[in-house]
Order: C-alpha cells, then sequence, then structure tokens
C-alpha cells in the first residue's frame, strides 16, 4: 500500500470513510428517537447518570471506611 502523501494509506482513508458513514447513520437515528420521545431520551439518560453517581458515592465512602 502506498500513502498519499499525508502518511495514509488508501486503506485508513477507506476505513474512515466507512466510519464517517457509521457515524452519520448513527446520529440519524439519535435524531430519529429524539423526535420520537420529544427529546426524553437524553433527558432520562443523563437523569440515571446522576443517581449512578449518587450510588456510587454512597458505596465508596463505605468502602472506604473499611480500609
Amino acid at each position: 500500500m502506498t500513502s498519499n502523501g499525508s502518511g495514509y494509506t488508501r486503506a485508513t482513508h477507506d476505513v474512515e470513510g466507512q466510519n464517517d458513514e457509521r457515524l452519520e447513520r448513527l446520529l440519524g437515528r439519535v435524531k430519529i428517537l429524539q423526535d420520537v420521545s420529544g427529546g426524553n431520551v437524553l433527558q432520562l439518560k443523563m437523569h440515571g447518570q446522576q443517581s449512578e453517581r449518587g450510588s456510587g458515592g454512597d458505596s465508596s465512602s463505605s468502602e472506604g471506611e473499611r480500609d
């Protein structure tokens, strides 16, 4: 394989192009989900992460007490 002067091979450019296409499809699916849910998917995800942080903090402090 030869590089085109940028240090990347043709195969690298092909893989990058495939990744770009997959990312665009994924972003399109996320947009559809947001439209269907009224944007609540992201809010629910963020709420779930905040809940996990709260319980994670409790478990880490109890682990610290055991030391």
